[in-house]
């Protein structure tokens, strides 16, 4: 539909009060509602016919003329729609520079607030999976700037921002090292949004700094749907929390619902598909990894990093409704720790309902980094499967409950001859030496025997 197909009939004629250059603009029709609950109800502007953005690919660079129209429609409280050009085809808008939502620094505030861009199109795995991004009736934001740049950011701390129904692609010959950088966004709504080919990070939440008030400056309650992840080789899909030195603010507390990570044939151990720092309370569910080939070393599906700074964080993330696909078939890691210990009073993150469908081995065999701050739950099998089967003792060993949940230790192999569990002597009976034994939360059991004692852990 071309734009006087898309203005004709459905909306208002400005000028509008208080937006500056809207004396012919045309608001367009609100966009539907979803569950009910309205989705980004602020009226529609055509970027193409009021702004002049070229949406034909023929424009090198469209990032400062949509830019300015971006926030225009921030202060006018109005969005911007990129449609397809008139003559069909696919949408090709072409950006050299960052495309910017919010003003904010790393002392400041943002002055503006509530900046949308909309897309035409419904963007997915057939496009994903398509040789070119380029795609009839897509609206596809193609980088064609020099190598490292970011593609699209969110200046906060800010609340409202939102992305819809755009295909953010990187070519790799010059690639952008950032597809979405949040910093400070908050309140913000993003659906059916694929990114494709960032070198450095596919999406990256972060925080401004720590020029500001506690949690003033948190990247928080984002709502996420429909996400395509489209990974090169090197490169971390998600990013939650990346610094490890800002105290006082974090990533927490995004709500995340269908993700589709797409993993290149072949790679190296540094390609992430999600990766926690200095995050809590983010909750992510229903997501399909495709991938990996045979090629290559191996990707890591969830890195946790840690810092001495922040022994607290990660904590308290949700990950449910997870398909590795082939990852620990290729040697990768389902869950890896990476950096300092965990504090004292820190919380468990949260993978449950760990999908068997695609062959992927569901016990979390090949942690590596060591297995603290992890609760696991995959079908079929008991809630809390921290540990891969057996987990082998060796003898006189003493090993030490950190997963957050009382454990249950089952002997699979070897000969005790005595065990204690906090420094208490279980006895030296059958039913003592054979288990199994019950071990709570930071409590160390020890055992002696003769050989490799086995045996498997299962969590509450």
């Amino acid at each position: 539909m071309g734009n006087a197909g898309l203005k004709r009939g459905i909306g208002m004629t400005g000028p509008f009060p208080n937006i500056p250059g809207s004396a012919g603009a045309t608001l367009l029709k609100a966009p539907t509602r979803e569950g009910g609950i309205a989705w980004g109800a602020t009226p529609l502007v055509d970027a193409c016919a009021e702004f002049g953005i070229d949406t034909t690919g023929s424009v090198a660079d469209n990032s400062a003329r949509l830019n300015n129209a971006l926030a225009i429609g921030a202060v006018g409280g109005f969005s911007l729609y990129l449609p397809p050009p008139p003559a069909g085809g696919p949408g090709v808008l072409n950006i050299q520079n960052p495309i910017t939502l919010g003003s904010g620094t790393s002392t400041a505030l943002s002055s503006i607030q509530g900046g949308r861009l909309v897309g035409a199109g419904w963007p997915g795995l057939y496009q994903m999976a398509a040789s070119s991004p380029f795609q009839e009736g897509l609206t596809t934001l193609n980088w064609n700037g020099p190598s490292g740049g970011t593609m699209v950011e969110i200046l906060g701390p800010l609340q409202g921002w939102g992305l819809e129904n755009l295909y953010l692609y990187s070519p790799s010959g010059s690639a952008a090292a950032v597809g979405i950088d949040v910093l400070s966004g908050q309140f913000g709504a993003v659906r059916n949004v694929v990114v494709n080919g960032a070198s450095g990070f596919l999406i990256k939440e972060e925080c401004a700094g720590t020029g500001f008030g506690a949690a003033i400056a948190n990247t928080m309650h984002n709502r996420w749907r429909n996400i395509g992840l489209v990974i090169p080789n090197g490169s971390i899909g998600w990013a939650f929390g990346l610094s490890t030195t800002v105290t006082n603010s974090n990533t927490c507390y995004e709500d995340i619902g269908e993700v589709l990570a797409v993993l290149p044939s072949s790679m190296s151990s540094t390609t992430i598909v999600f990766q926690f720092a200095s995050a809590d309370n983010c909750r992510i569910r229903n997501v399909h990894i495709t991938g990996p080939g045979s090629g290559g070393s191996h990707a890591n599906a969830i890195w946790i990093q840690t810092s001495s700074a922040q022994n607290s964080w990660p904590c308290d993330n949700f990950i449910e409704n997870i398909d590795f696909g082939n990852i620990v078939a290729q040697s990768g890691a389902a869950y890896s720790k990476h950096g300092a210990g965990f504090g004292a009073g820190a919380t468990p993150n949260i993978v449950r309902n760990v999908s068997k469908t695609n062959g992927n081995t569901p016990n979390p065999a090949n942690v590596s980094g060591g297995q603290s701050n992890l609760v696991w739950d995959a079908p079929g099998q008991p809630t809390g499967v921290i540990s891969g089967s057996p987990f082998t003792f060796t003898t006189t060993t003493a090993w030490t409950n950190v997963y957050g949940v009382p454990v249950t230790v089952y002997l699979t192999g070897g000969t005790i001859t005595a065990v204690s569990i906090g420094g208490s002597s279980l006895g030296t009976g059958a039913a003592a030496l054979s288990g199994p034994w019950r071990v709570p939360v930071n409590q160390t059991i020890t055992f002696t025997g003769t050989g490799t004692i086995t045996g498997d852990v299962i969590g509450d």
